[in-house]
């Protein structure tokens, strides 16, 4: 915990993966991202007022869910990860490299964008504000459902969703709506690793703007949609072991064999 406020699932030992949640979903979405403690240190935050993380005070923004981020590295005596982004937690991904750069290894964005510059994702947006407002239940349920097949493990999500505080979780909708780095990315000097499902067109939209980053690689994964890390788990963490061994050596010592 940090000042009782961040819980984080810290697992494994070696380079620190930071995994950032979408609005409502707390971290239990990334459970299969725990494999890779096998040969990572993996670092699972329930952003402020999501899961078992109290709501704070402070108005609700994604630079304030970048400190919660930079608070719990600190709690964790780390002084820089690999900080991965899932869907609208890659705004959060984002805005953590771009204000601690120097406390940044590199950057993962599965599904991510700087901005909402598609209509269907603005589309989905609006329906994800309106269903937390008036029946987040629904909301939980079709999230759970989208992201695995599995009965038991969508009832997992669907009923940690449900401990999110409302405003907040409205709140993380409306700011990542409205936020936009697009214009920064040039200032992005770490290795950089977008991953997009090939089906996904909504989101590939936003390839282009990472063509400012220094260094960044593109996979897609075949017949894939959105939600990668769940229900295209096994390729999503081998590529990125494979892009943490082969294409970021200045950490490769850190990496369990």
């Amino acid at each position: 915990m940090v000042e009782k406020t961040i819980y984080y699932k810290d697992l494994g030992e070696g380079l620190p993966i930071v995994f950032i949640h979408p609005p409502g979903m707390g971290h239990k979405v990334f459970l299969y991202q725990e494999n890779l403690s096998q040969s990572y240190r993996i670092l699972l935050p329930d952003l402020n007022g999501h899961g078992m993380s109290s709501k704070r005070d402070n108005p609700v923004s994604i630079p304030g869910f970048s400190l919660d981020i930079k608070e719990m590295l600190d709690h964790a005596g780390m002084e820089k990860a690999v900080i991965c982004g899932y869907s609208a937690g890659s705004m959060v991904a984002q805005d953590f490299v771009l204000s601690y750069p120097e406390r940044t290894h590199a950057m993962i964005l599965s599904g991510g964008y700087p901005k909402v510059n598609s209509l269907l994702l603005a589309a989905e947006y609006k329906l994800g504000m309106r269903l937390v407002r008036k029946n987040r239940e629904r909301l939980a349920y079709i999230i759970a459902r989208s992201h695995t097949n599995h009965p038991s493990f969508q009832n997992v999500l669907k009923n940690y969703m449900m401990k999110a505080d409302p405003r907040v979780w409205y709140e993380f909708y409306h700011k990542s709506y409205h936020y936009d780095c697009s214009e920064r990315l040039s200032s992005v000097k770490v290795p950089v690793l977008l991953l997009y499902g090939a089906r996904e067109t909504w989101m590939k939209k936003h390839i282009p703007f990472y063509n400012q980053c220094s260094f960044c690689t593109l996979q897609e994964i075949p017949k894939a949609f959105h939600q990668l890390p769940s229900r295209q788990s096994v390729y999503f963490n081998r590529i990125i072991d494979h892009f943490l061994r082969e294409q970021a050596p200045l950490f490769q010592n850190m990496i369990s064999k």
